[in-house]
This record gives C-alpha cells, sequence and structure tokens, in this order.
C-alpha cells in the first residue's frame, strides 16, 4: 500500500476537489483506512480507483466510507481490481444511496453471478445511472440475464 500517498491526502484540504485519479497507487485491500478521506471530499464528483488490488476488503471499506461521505459522485472507476461477489454487493448497497452516479466502471474484476445480480439491484434504484462497464467478469447465464432484465 502507499502509505505516503493515504499520510498526504489525510492532511490536504480536499473539500472543493472535483476530480481524483488515484489509478495504479497499489491501494490494496490493507486499505481500512485508506478511503477515510472521503468523508472531506464532499465536492468530488469523480473518482478513478482503476488498477490498484482493491479486493473484497478494499471494496467494503471503500463502501462504508462511500457511506459515511457527503460527496456526489457522478462517475465511480474501480476496472482491474479484483472485487469479487463480497465485495460488489457491499459497494452497491452504498451506491443504491448516491442517486447522482452516472458512470460505474466494473470492468476486469471477479464478479459472478451473485455480483451480478447486486449490480442489477442497483440498477434498479439508482435510475440516474447512465454507463455501466463490467465487461471481462466471471458471471454468465443467469448473472447476464439479471443485468438485461433491468
Amino acid at each position: 500500500m502507499n502509505f505516503s500517498l493515504i499520510a498526504t491526502l489525510k492532511d490536504c484540504n480536499l473539500q472543493s476537489l472535483e476530480s481524483l485519479d488515484l489509478s495504479k497507487n497499489k491501494l490494496s485491500s490493507a486499505a481500512g483506512s485508506t478511503f477515510a478521506f472521503l468523508e472531506e471530499c464532499n465536492g468530488l464528483l469523480t473518482l478513478i480507483l482503476a488498477n490498484n488490488e482493491i479486493d473484497d476488503d478494499g471494496a467494503e471499506a471503500l463502501a462504508d466510507n462511500l457511506q459515511h461521505s457527503d460527496c456526489n459522485l457522478e462517475l465511480l472507476d474501480l476496472s482491474h481490481n479484483g472485487i469479487g461477489d463480497i465485495g460488489i454487493k457491499s459497494l452497491c448497497v452504498t451506491l443504491q444511496q448516491h442517486d447522482s452516479l452516472k458512470t460505474l466502471k466494473l470492468s476486469s474484476n471477479n464478479i459472478g453471478n451473485d455480483g451480478a445480480k447486486s449490480i442489477s439491484d442497483t440498477l434498479k434504484c439508482n435510475i440516474n445511472l447512465l454507463s455501466l462497464y463490467v465487461d471481462s467478469n466471471n458471471f454468465y447465464g443467469d448473472g447476464v440475464t439479471s443485468l438485461a432484465q433491468v
């Protein structure tokens, strides 16, 4: 994990920040407090966390911190992170409450049929979501059907 980056973010005034790209910074699942800075990012519209080795534990930590933030994310990119069904379920519960989200990128993770069903449920609640990227995951059959029926 990139501890110096996290320490710097915690010490910055992030309230007026609108876009943050932290791609390829090795923000791994050991990131329990990694996303605590989000509680200070009330104006954040774009959050890119692609290629960070965030797995289910990291996704749960992210979901918890997003739940306690006042940010109105419009774009969330979690591509290429190894997030599976458990992590995506936690994120989906939180994202159902963030109706400002317009684009969700989840490509190249480990999302299976159960995770696809969670995404489907989120799409039913979040009518503002316009773009969803879920290519290169591990769902098929019932997972594809649940997404197609939204």
